[in-house]
C-alpha cells in the first residue's frame, strides 16, 4: 500500500515528541468529541455538534431540538466506550468476545424495540438486547434492491471465535491494514442486531491505540465515500477499503503530530461549532450547588457506585490478601457506618458541610497471600468533587467525567466504572507480584 510509508514516516516524527499534559487534554478533548459526534452520527443519531459538545463537554442537555432520550443515552455511553477500549489497549491481554459483547451492552444502554423488515418484506418490530447476540437474520437491502447477507445467527458465535483466533495470530500486516480488516471482518459478521457499525470502529480504533498509533475518526460528512468503500469491500475489492481507511489514518496522525508539537488543531469551521454551543447554552436553566442537591446525588449516584464497587471488588480481591478496608469518606469524616441508612446518610451531609472536600470512597487490601516474599498492598481512591454546577468522579486510571445536579449514574455506566476500577487493581497486581 502506497500510504505506509507516509504514515510510518509521520509516526516517526510523533514517536520523537513527548506530550506535555496542556497539549495531550486538548487533543484528547478534541479526539473524543469528534469520535462520538460522528461515530454515533454516522448510525443516524440526530444530535449536532453543539448538541454533543453541550452534552458531553458542559454536561448540559441540549434543548429544543428533536432528539430523543435514547439519542442523549446513547451519546453518554458511547463516550464511555471509548475511555473502555483505552484501557483495554494498555493491557497485554486481547480483547475478548465477553468485553466486544460488554461494548455493546455499554453503547445500547437497555433493551429498545426497532423497526424491522422480515424475510419476506414485511414491515416488523424486533427487540434489542443489548449484549446479546442477534437470533434472527439481519440482512440488509442494498439501494439496487438486492440483500446483501452477514452472518446467520446460528453462525455467529463460531464466526467471532475465528475472527478474534485471526486477530490474536496476525502478525504480518501493517497495524493500520489490519485494523481496516477488523473493522471490516466484523462488519461481515455483523452479530448484533444494533450498535455494530460503532462497534466495528471502536474495534479498529482499539488495535490502532493498542499499536501506538492515532484513532481514526470517520467524519459523518464523509459517510458517502465510508459506504462506498465498504460496499466495494462487499464485492471482493477489500483494498479499496484498506487504502480509504489508510488515507483516514494519515489525518489521524497529522493531527496527532500538530498536536504534540504544540500547534493549533482547529478546523477551519471550529469556530462555527463554538458559536452554536455558544448559542444553545442560552436559556438553559443550570442547577447550582446546594446542601439538598449534593444530597440527592449522593444517594442516588455516588451511594449505589459504593455499593456496587464494595460487592464487586470484595468478590473478587478478598481472597487475594489477608485484610481489607473500605471507606466512604464524607471530607474528613467516614460515613461508612451510615451508608446503608440513607435517611441517616442525608442527615450528616446536612449537619457536615464539607462542599468542597467532597467524598472519596477509599478502596484497600493488605498482606498478598499468593507470595511468601512480597507482602504488597493495593488501594485506590475515587474522588467525587462537587462543584458550583457539576459533580465530578475520577480515579487514578480515569480521566474525570463531569455530569450535571440533574443528571445521575446509570447502572450501565456504574458497572463499567467498576471494570475500569478492577482493572486498575489488577494492573497493581501484576505490576507488584511480577
Amino acid at each position: 500500500m502506497k500510504e505506509i510509508p507516509k504514515i510510518d514516516g509521520i509516526k516517526i516524527q510523533v514517536n520523537k515528541l513527548s506530550f506535555n499534559k496542556d497539549d495531550f487534554d486538548r487533543y484528547w478533548e478534541k479526539l473524543s468529541l469528534e469520535w462520538n459526534y460522528n461515530s454515533n452520527h454516522l448510525e443516524g443519531n440526530t444530535l449536532t455538534y453543539g448538541d454533543t459538545m453541550l452534552l458531553l463537554l458542559k454536561d448540559q442537555v441540549p434543548q429544543g431540538g428533536s432528539h430523543t432520550m435514547r439519542e442523549l443515552d446513547e451519546m453518554r455511553a458511547h463516550d464511555v466506550a471509548i475511555e473502555l477500549i483505552r484501557q483495554w489497549s494498555k493491557t497485554d491481554r486481547f480483547i475478548s468476545e465477553t468485553e466486544i459483547r460488554q461494548l455493546n451492552k455499554t453503547i445500547l444502554v437497555k433493551p429498545f424495540w426497532k423497526a424491522a423488515e422480515t424475510s419476506t418484506g414485511e414491515k416488523t418490530r424486533k427487540k434489542i438486547i443489548p449484549g446479546q447476540y442477534k437470533e434472527t437474520p439481519n440482512h440488509v437491502r442494498l439501494s439496487n434492491g438486492k440483500i446483501f447477507k452477514y452472518s446467520e445467527p446460528e453462525s455467529v458465535p463460531g464466526d467471532m471465535r475465528i475472527l478474534l483466533d485471526w486477530y490474536r495470530t496476525e502478525n504480518n500486516l501493517h497495524p493500520v491494514e489490519k485494523a481496516a480488516l477488523f473493522h471490516y471482518k466484523f462488519v461481515l459478521i455483523h452479530p448484533f442486531d444494533d450498535g455494530n457499525g460503532r462497534i466495528s470502529r471502536l474495534l479498529m480504533n482499539y488495535h490502532l491505540l493498542r499499536s501506538d498509533y492515532a484513532p481514526i475518526i470517520i467524519k459523518s460528512s464523509d459517510k458517502k465515500n465510508y459506504l462506498f468503500a465498504l460496499r466495494q469491500a462487499d464485492t471482493g475489492d477489500i483494498d479499496t477499503f484498506v487504502e480509504y481507511i489508510m488515507n483516514q489514518a494519515i489525518n489521524s496522525m497529522e493531527l496527532l503530530l500538530k498536536a504534540k508539537k504544540g500547534e493549533s488543531i482547529e478546523e477551519s469551521d471550529d469556530w462555527k461549532k463554538e458559536l452554536n454551543l455558544l448559542k444553545k447554552q442560552q436559556n438553559i436553566q443550570v442547577i447550582k450547588r446546594s446542601e439538598a442537591v449534593i444530597a440527592r446525588v449522593i444517594v442516588k449516584s455516588i451511594y449505589p457506585l459504593y455499593k456496587h464497587l464494595s460487592q464487586e471488588l470484595s468478590a473478587h480481591f478478598n481472597d487475594l490478601f489477608t485484610s481489607s478496608k473500605k471507606k466512604f469518606l464524607w471530607g474528613s469524616t467516614d460515613v461508612s457506618s451510615l451508608i446503608e441508612n440513607e435517611k441517616l446518610l442525608t442527615d450528616h451531609i446536612f449537619l457536615h458541610r464539607h462542599l468542597k472536600s467532597g467524598a472519596k470512597l477509599s478502596f484497600s487490601w493488605k498482606g498478598y497471600k499468593k507470595s511468601k516474599l512480597q507482602k504488597f498492598e493495593i488501594d485506590i481512591d475515587i474522588q467525587c468533587g462537587f462543584h458550583e454546577a457539576y459533580y465530578s468522579y475520577s480515579f487514578k486510571d480515569f480521566r474525570s467525567t463531569k455530569k450535571t445536579y440533574d443528571e445521575f449514574l446509570s447502572k450501565e455506566e456504574i458497572n463499567a466504572l467498576g471494570n475500569m476500577v478492577g482493572q486498575a487493581l489488577f494492573k497493581q497486581i501484576k505490576e507488584k507480584s511480577s
